[in-house]
């Protein structure tokens, strides 16, 4: 049991620093800080096959698309890392808080 509840931690352990990776370029692109006909690599999901984690088996044994990995972990973010760092990039554009996260920062 703690082997599968290890390898479940390193699997969403890997699947949040992807999903960090996607978030960050869709960020960018947004903000044009890259071209969208530059030559961008979109992230790729983190290879689970060889896994026996509960995650990995659940991932796998529906077949789970690239957009539905994402959505579920975009979902278990609140639950495992609340504080995703990434949600907290100030928009260099405009010099402020960016409204499209949904998150305000109010001075301390």
């Amino acid at each position: 049991m703690a082997d599968k509840l290890t390898s479940n931690a390193s699997d969403l352990e890997m699947e949040m620093a992807w999903f960090t990776d996607v978030l960050e370029t869709r960020l960018n692109l947004y903000f044009g800080k890259k071209e969208k006909n530059e030559n961008l690599q979109f992230p790729i999901p983190p290879d689970l096959s060889g896994s026996e984690s509960y995650y990995a088996r659940f991932v796998s044994s529906r077949n789970l698309t690239i957009p539905e990995r994402l959505t579920l972990i975009l979902s278990l973010i609140p639950h495992i890392r609340p504080q995703l760092d990434v949600l907290w990039t100030q928009n260099t554009t405009t010099y402020g808080d960016s409204p499209n996260s949904g998150v305000e920062r109010h001075p301390s």
